[in-house]
């Protein structure tokens, strides 16, 4: 339930939502354009795969646009492995160098 005191402390949530957002978009947008270079892709195809959206939602939207979903599906894969596999090393790395 959303109290009269969590809405009076949105105004100061402004700045770090603006920041998360921003720098999401940067990330996105730079990596997106890195990979189309690199991998020889179409922008779009590469756009389509670095938001973290799920993979239906982002099918859908190529459909929309007209890229073949196949890739996509593909490279959605390779991003859901990828993460699944690196992100318990990185975490582990971090506890270990905390404590």
């Amino acid at each position: 339930m959303v109290s009269r005191q969590d809405v009076l402390h949105l105004p100061k949530l402004i700045r770090p939502y603006l920041m998360m957002m921003g720098s999401l978009l940067v990330l996105n947008l730079g990596m997106g354009f890195l990979m189309s270079r690199l991998f020889h892709i179409q922008l779009r195809e590469s756009m389509l795969t670095l938001p973290p959206a799920g993979a239906t939602e982002m099918a859908l939207i190529a459909a929309g646009l007209g890229v073949e979903s196949a890739n996509l599906v593909v490279l959605q894969l390779c991003r859901l492995v990828g993460v699944m596999v690196l992100f318990p090393h990185i975490f582990r790395a971090i506890v270990l160098l905390c404590a």
